[in-house]
């Protein structure tokens, strides 16, 4: 009969956006990413490895910020690029670019419709 040895299992913690906060605060506390694991989660046999994984962690960006980064550095050549339409030297290339301007910033143009009210007595129309 043999007796199988059973490991304890390791208990798994999620890494939060807290745990990224309170470990970049305990790494600049004591100057060290494995030594801040050390002293915010003592029970970790490997510090290292999980101090390597909160890093890779906090260095993921979602999907947002990195839709918000690309504008941020785009936005600047878009500008350039349209101020280049505007001032054109073709008239109808100038003229459009500039109306789309404009109605980006302010709006589009209210159109205007010109109703007519008219009162008719059907028997003044039938006579």
């Amino acid at each position: 009969m043999s007796i199988e040895r059973q490991t304890p299992k390791r208990t798994y913690r999620k890494i939060t956006p807290r745990t990224v906060a309170e470990h970049q605060a305990q790494a600049i506390l004591s100057g060290n990413g494995t030594q801040a694991v050390r002293d915010i989660e003592p029970e970790y046999t490997a510090p290292r490895q999980r101090a390597v994984r909160i890093v890779a962690k906090s260095n993921t960006v979602t999907a947002g910020e990195y839709i918000e980064n690309s504008l941020q550095q785009i936005g600047g050549e878009a500008i350039e690029r349209i101020g280049e339409l505007v001032h054109s030297e073709d008239e109808r290339i100038a003229t459009k670019n500039a109306h789309f301007v404009v109605e980006h910033i302010r709006g589009k143009a209210v159109q205007r419709n010109l109703n007519a009210n008219v009162k008719l007595n059907i028997q003044s129309v039938l006579d």
